[in-house]
């Protein structure tokens, strides 16, 4: 018999079966919706499309940023085990290594993405190049935006490494507007990659809807 100031302690069962105080809200759902998921990502029986393992893949990173898992210890271990063991995720893992590994230009990097078909290439954009942040924003907006940057920052090092040892390129009269492009420490931004491109002759001024901040930038618009 027990009493308010000396209660029995509860059971091993009861305590992992009781839930944590600080559980992320309907748990014991989320982890069912994980195992879900982690099904589809590593189902190899070809009745699976590629498909619907990047928006399950999607679903599960979504949910775990937003701490759906909260409180649950060590139960998704072996699930989370399941997925880097599954083809899906390895191959995305095979290519993040050998882009690390070739260490490519920003030229490169792109025709090597582009070797790929368009289902991998969003793939490589989703897991590799442009992940989605815990606040839901990502550094670049899609596919386009990361290879038009690529393209930008190709044209950028080119023409300041030339810059280096030919002295007409350095008198070239966009040298200063380029190099101010350079020293930027945002070059990932979408008005920095319109920039160097318009100032490239690639995207024509009046196509262009830029900020006057970003225009100060090459001197188009001068700062209050």
């Amino acid at each position: 018999m027990t009493d308010a100031l000396n209660p029995k302690p509860p059971s091993a069962a009861a305590s992992a079966a009781a839930p944590k105080s600080d559980a992320a809200p309907n748990l014991a759902q989320n982890m069912e919706r994980l195992r879900t998921l982690a099904a589809i990502i590593t189902d190899e029986s070809g009745n699976v499309t590629t498909q619907a393992k990047h928006a399950a893949a999607l679903e599960e990173r979504r949910m775990f940023l937003d701490g759906k898992f909260k409180g649950s210890g060590t139960e998704t271990t072996p699930i989370y085990l399941q997925i880097s063991n599954s083809e899906f995720r390895k191959k995305i893992d095979s290519i993040r290594t050998e882009m690390m590994n070739l260490d490519l230009s920003p030229a490169d990097e792109v025709k090597f993405v582009n070797s790929y078909s368009s289902e991998d290439q969003q793939i490589i954009f989703d897991f590799i190049l442009s992940p989605t942040y815990g606040d839901g924003s990502r550094q670049y907006a899609d596919l386009d935006s990361w290879k038009k940057n690529m393209e930008a920052l190709s044209k950028v090092q080119d023409f300041m490494a030339k810059a280096k040892t030919d002295p007409a390129v350095k008198a070239d009269p966009k040298y200063a507007e380029v190099e101010k492009l350079w020293m930027m420490a945002d070059t990932s931004a979408p008005s920095w990659t319109a920039l160097v491109l318009q100032l490239f002759g690639e995207t024509p001024s009046s196509k262009l809807d830029l900020s006057d901040k970003a225009r100060t930038v090459v001197g188009d618009v001068k700062p209050n």
